[in-house]
């Protein structure tokens, strides 16, 4: 979109994912994988508590986690940013049991960013539940690996009840790819959106349903499932 609206409202996105960017992602905890594969265990944390004991909260993957890869995020309430930084990271899946067996709530305006320098897929295959409440919320996905993608396997959906009913937006930015295996789905909220920034590839491979529009401002968008997309944009 090229009309001044359309800048500012890119402008004003790009602008709030660099500052949560610039918060410093390691500030709450970085996987050490010291016991287990448990991510309530606090023991496995650079920090003295775990990511998500408290909100507002960031997990840090920066490292090969003494092989503990698989994270079991059974007793997580929630977690605002997740980072996946630098060339030693392992390829990390976050959710064990199978697609959509646990569930990640991201609080409002979190963000999951893979650095340039990773060299492994990042997965997850818990379901993404979009904020505590039914409340507006904005969700940031982000890839500048070029190599190596971001895949969310699971169902994404607002929060089922809780708060007064609004819109959940989903954001993916970044020059690397990123893959949406589920569903997309407002939950008890009113709608969701997704808006797609950057240069990377974002492929839809669930049979999604969008209840407002979809907002396209840079990259390609992969249909990989006949009912990927059936809203309007």
């Amino acid at each position: 979109m090229t009309d001044s609206k359309g800048y500012r409202k890119v402008l004003a996105v790009t602008m709030a994912v660099a500052g949560l960017v610039m918060q410093g992602l390691g500030a709450s905890g970085t996987w050490l994988g010291t016991q287990d594969n448990v991510w309530v265990n606090s023991a496995n944390w650079s920090g003295s508590t775990h990511p998500g004991n408290a909100t507002g909260q960031t997990a840090t993957f920066d490292g090969g986690g003494n092989g503990f890869t698989w994270l079991d995020l059974a007793g997580l309430s929630s977690v605002k940013n997740i980072g996946f930084i630098s060339g030693s990271v392992a390829g990390y899946t976050l959710g064990v049991g199978g697609v959509n067996a646990q569930t990640l709530v991201m609080e409002a305006s979190g963000l999951m960013t893979m650095d340039s320098a990773v060299t492994a897929t990042q997965r997850v295959d818990a379901a993404i539940q979009m904020h505590t409440s039914t409340s507006w919320s904005q969700h940031n996905f982000k890839n500048d690996s070029l190599s190596y993608p971001l895949v969310l396997n699971g169902n994404i959906a607002g929060a089922p009840s809780g708060g007064t009913p609004s819109t959940k937006a989903i954001s993916v930015d970044g020059d690397g790819d990123v893959v949406i295996g589920g569903n997309i789905s407002a939950g008890g909220a009113i709608a969701a959106q997704l808006k797609k920034y950057g240069q990377g590839t974002l492929t839809l491979a669930g049979a999604g349903i969008f209840d407002v529009d979809s907002e396209y401002y840079g990259g390609k968008i992969r249909m990989a499932h006949p009912q990927a997309y059936t809203g309007s944009g």
